[in-house]
């Protein structure tokens, strides 16, 4: 480490008289010869400990980087950014948004019902002269049809900017078991009224229907998308997925994914997909990061990637075996790609390959035939930033005169906007402006204008503009949770104008040209990989057939390296920049090349070079997002870097928050006490869900009043009698609830996968198999102990008699005897709930006991036992049945509890639930830092770790 540009650059944290942090002063240091230079932010707080103003590290701004001006409960009534303007909310009484104003001069207004679930959405941005309604719910009323269908106080339609989505049919868990969406006439946001008549007059007439079927457990067993083809998933003993089968409709079953393989933590290592080929993955035991990734059929290698990494986890190194070292221009060509860091960990040095026709810019670079690729050159890559981490330089070299390239952009000195980009010897002769809320309105270097709707989501981006006719545009439309539904473009060539469009259902896509209805793309998420099948229903293309399967390969970061056919032959073959540009492109023809849309990140590239990622857009040519992240300043003060600048070790699967690309993903996502709100603010969807999740609750209190205020006094026959009557369930008796303790439900995969409903199992530690109570000392047995030691030399040195150390403040405990019988004894109980535990919970409690060196608070009870964890576990045999990877979808996830007492109030997960339930799980109502005893000052009973 003597060389090293990481030596002597620590971070340092000063702290008030009450342990906020005022200052942080960062060390960033590019070479080891230099001296570090220190980047300081700087943090004001109310006299209530509450964040109001905050500085980045650039010295002498005017005005802080962000403002917040709180109420008397400590919500931020108004926040400004100097990236994102101001925002403001109204709340009423119980904590609900009334309304919401932004600088750009959109209002929206949120109604409520009695039981304050939102059933309208009211906005109106600037350019428009009235108010719309944008949103409608509408709730089951407790009807019989209602109760046949599980549709009881459930939402049963959703009229939204897209159109309307109607739940036909809810499964026991909560889950959807049967919906219809219809789009809307046109492509404006409507104006939904009151009258349902009125509101199928907006809307066209074709219905797409989508079902499920799940097992006992709840995991996803069939997919019945809206053309009828089928998606089947079989689970082994354990849970586990063991089988994907597709079933095109009229057509027998294919199976697609088969021999899954996983490691003791629940972990893919391998899987065969459908054309034989058997992919795998290799990972450090010791940090759980990929070292080593192969796909590969009979003697035919296609992958063969080794990862490595330097301490804190940043991969230094990425090499495919399956790769030849080639030789072309006077170049020696190796399959290895490097990078450097700072000690900011951000991305300074890149070393590649690429192809002679690839740049830094929106376009593609021209497709090439599969057997040039032993024509590539190698590049390097060199990254500048400003003290606000912007990207401020790229210079792209390739070591051939003449070659090269630099981009340079120009930030405004008072926030993190670009102001200008610009490429090679280009003069910066066009401004890149953006609105009020600091989105991006002209995209360098073409001017491509970029139109925002009142929720900022980009509306439109117009790729020609005509004088004195339409324009060449591509026009967006979104679901009420920020997904996109619908994606239209308009092309004129001569006097004939063309349309394409691509309807987005789930698992399928239904892509269209001038009306008609053309193909079908069925996307399937199989283990690590992404399989899309294209069916065409008319005008297949010459040179492509029908029915074709498309394995896709890719990379750490999910990025579609290869995509094979479904006899293993390679369709395409695309290598990326680490910012997310293409580098290289090849594909068997042309036709084949076109029909590729999923690239980087696994995400869709438009055809305006901009990645869709869910709630925002990335411009990979300029290496940062186009729009402030909605999520506020989860990732820091600057909205629109790309993962903090680090692209190869961290993705960002949403646009909200970026991730670690370790499985075990050592770092917790991030938890400041705005990521509450900023999260519920900037996604609806998060909101009704824990909506939904609190009447719930309450609907469960009142069923319990319901039963206690009609028995009461009464007992025997005579209660018997009154339960039959009033059509009373046991499980509503409110007796239960004690036992209960607590309610926790949770939200994933951008809201597809929703429960709530769970509660503590009942279990007491001192009769708990493995377990052993130990009761605490008395004051009078504590004080006398802390006098012998203050006179005492220490135990156990120099021949000193072993004394039992105590805490200054005496617990109980448990020590676990026997972590297999424990283990066993919380499975037993899970069975009791009619599920089993998954290996990742499991997983997770073992290394929870083991970290606490055996000891635990009597106080948390047995665990493993608590309702965020079986709500964990419960949603890991979704991920699972989906074929989602475990760490994506934990980080995609939402978990909220309240205690079974009224009021319900809110709390943070326990100790034992702390230490279980995954860190990459936001906890939307806080969790408790897990009381580990092994560090504080109690001898073992059984000494099996030093303290």
């Amino acid at each position: 480490m003597v060389n090293s540009a990481d030596r002597h650059t620590p971070t340092l944290t000063a702290t008030d008289a009450r342990g906020l942090a005022v200052r942080q002063v960062n060390y960033l240091r590019v070479d080891a010869r230099q001296l570090p230079t220190a980047h300081i932010q700087r943090q004001e707080y109310s006299p209530d400990g509450l964040l109001v103003r905050q500085w980045d590290a650039r010295p002498g701004k005017p005005r802080p980087d962000l403002e917040r001006t709180h109420g008397l409960s400590g919500v931020p009534l108004l926040s400004w950014h100097s990236d994102a303007g101001w925002r403001m909310e109204l709340y009423g009484e119980a904590g609900q948004v009334l309304r919401r104003w932004d600088q750009r001069g959109g209002r929206q207004t949120i109604e409520y019902d009695r039981q304050l679930r939102t059933v309208a959405r009211h906005e109106q941005g600037s350019t428009q002269t009235a108010r719309l309604t944008v949103e409608r719910l509408v709730y089951g009323d407790n009807s019989a049809q209602n109760a046949l269908h599980n549709r009881c106080g459930q939402l049963i339609r959703h009229l939204d900017p897209a159109g309307s989505l109607e739940i036909l049919d809810y499964g026991l868990g909560g889950a959807p078991l049967h919906e219809t969406r219809r789009y809307l006439k046109t492509l404006d946001l409507p104006n939904w009224p009151d009258l349902p008549e009125a509101q199928k007059s907006l809307l066209e007439p074709t219905f797409f229907e989508t079902r499920w079927a799940y097992t006992a457990t709840g995991d996803q067993s069939r997919q019945t998308d809206a053309r009828q083809h089928q998606q089947c998933f079989t689970f082994d003993v354990a849970g586990q997925l063991e089988c994907i089968q597709l079933v095109i409709s009229g057509s027998a079953p294919q199976t697609v994914l088969e021999q899954l393989d996983y490691l003791a933590d629940g972990q893919l290592q391998k899987h065969k997909a459908g054309n034989g080929v058997i992919s795998s993955w290799a990972f450090d035991t010791a940090n759980g990061r990929l070292i080593e990734q192969t796909a590969a059929k009979g003697t035919t290698r296609y992958q063969h990637l080794s990862y490595s990494y330097d301490p804190v986890g940043n991969v230094t190194r990425i090499t495919d075996a399956s790769r030849a070292t080639e030789y072309f221009s006077g170049q020696r060509i190796e399959p290895t790609r490097t990078f450097s860091y700072n000690s900011r960990y951000q991305l300074i040095r890149a070393t590649g390959y690429e192809s002679a026709a690839a740049s830094t810019h929106p376009d593609l670079p021209e497709w090439a035939p599969l057997d040039s690729l032993d024509q590539l050159r190698n590049y390097t890559q060199v990254y500048e930033y400003d003290l606000s981490e912007n990207l401020t330089k790229l210079v792209h070299t390739t070591g051939i005169t003449g070659q090269g390239h630099t981009v340079a952009m120009a930030i405004d000195a008072t926030n993190n906007r670009c102001l200008t980009w610009s490429q090679g010897n280009t003069a910066r002769n066009r401004a890149m402006h953006y609105d009020a809320d600091g989105n991006l309105l002209t995209l360098p270097p073409s001017g491509k204008n970029l139109e925002w709707n009142p929720r900022n989501q980009l509306q439109s981006v117009v790729q020609i503009s005509r004088t004195g006719t339409t324009d060449d545009r591509e026009h967006y439309a979104y679901s009420a949770q920020g997904n996109r539904l619908r994606k239209w473009q308009s092309t004129r060539a001569s006097t004939v104008a063309h349309t394409r469009e691509v309807r987005y259902l789930p698992g399928l896509e239904i892509k269209r040209v001038d009306d008609r209805e053309k193909y079908h793309v069925i996307n399937l998420h199989a283990g690590r990989s992404q399989i899309r099948f294209l069916h065409w229903v008319e005008d297949l293309p010459k040179g492509i057939e029908n029915d074709q399967m498309r394995y896709c390969l890719g990379d750490q970061q999910g990025s579609t390296v290869l995509e094979l056919d479904s006899a293993a032959g390679i369709i395409s073959n695309e290598g990326y920049y680490p910012f997310g540009g293409t580098a290289w492109w090849a594909a068997t023809s042309e036709v084949q090349a076109s029909y590729k849309t999923i690239r980087y990140s696994n995400k869709e590239r438009d055809a305006s070079g901009l990645y869709y990622y869910g709630a925002r857009y990335y411009a990979p040519w300029m290496m940062r997002w186009v729009s402030p992240d909605p999520a506020g300043t989860v990732d820091g003060l600057n909205l629109y870097a790309m993962v903090k600048n680090n692209p190869v070790s961290y993705i960002d699967p949403t646009g909200l928050a970026r991730g670690r690309l370790d499985y075990l993903d050592l770092a917790s996502a991030p938890s400041p006490l705005s990521v509450r709100q900023a999260a519920l603010s900037s996604d609806t969807s998060l909101a009704d869900d824990f909506d939904s999740f609190n009447t719930a609750t309450a609907n469960m209190m009142q069923r319990a009043a319901a039963f206690r205020e009609a028995t009461q006094g009464t007992s025997g026959q005579e209660k018997k009698n009154i339960i039959a009557r009033e059509g009373l369930k046991n499980e509503d008796n409110p007796d239960l609830l004690p036992p209960k303790v607590a309610h926790a439900g949770y939200t994933s995969l951008k809201h597809e996968l929703a429960e709530n409903l769970f509660f503590n199992v009942q279990a007491k530690p001192t009769k708990f198999p493995g377990l052993r109570f130990v009761q605490g000392m008395s004051a009078n047995e504590t004080a006398t102990r802390k006098t012998i030691r203050q006179t005492m030399p220490i135990p156990g040195f120099n021949g000193a008699k072993e004394l039992p150390v105590t805490l200054e403040s005496i617990i109980d405990h448990i020590e676990v005897t026997d972590l297999d019988a424990m283990v066993t004894g919380v499975k037993k109980l899970y069975g009791q709930t009619k599920t089993t535990m998954h290996p990742f919970t499991e997983q997770r409690l073992r290394s929870h006991i083991q970290d606490s060196n055996f000891r635990l608070p009597a106080h948390a009870g047995v665990p493993g036992t608590h309702a965020e964890v079986l709500a964990q576990n419960s949603l890991l045999h979704r991920l699972d049945a989906q074929g989602s990877s475990i760490s994506a979808g934990l980080r995609d996830t939402a978990m909220y509890t309240v205690r079974v007492e009224a009021p319900n109030p809110e709390f943070p997960s326990c100790d034992h639930c702390s230490g279980i339930v995954s860190p990459l799980i936001y906890m939307l109502t806080d969790r408790t830092q897990a009381n580990r005893m092994a560090q504080l000052p109690i001898a073992p009973l059984r000494r099996r770790r030093s303290i």
